[in-house]
């Protein structure tokens, strides 16, 4: 996912890095539904969360 501006979106989870690169591989990547421990499970449902991704916080 990216800005019109050709930057890279920032994960609304708060850690420095681009939403493809942190929990966007977990809710369409190759890694969906694959969040490797609670921690990581509860960020990335509270992304999904902020970005209205309703089909994985289902299957969550």
């Amino acid at each position: 996912m990216k800005r019109a501006s050709d930057q890279p979106v920032p994960c609304p989870c708060g850690l420095p890095a681009a939403y493809a690169d942190c929990y966007g591989r977990w809710h369409h990547g190759s890694l969906h539904l694959q969040a490797p421990d609670a921690q990581a499970l509860m960020r990335s449902r509270y992304s999904a969360y902020v970005l209205d991704e309703l089909d994985y916080l289902l299957r969550t």
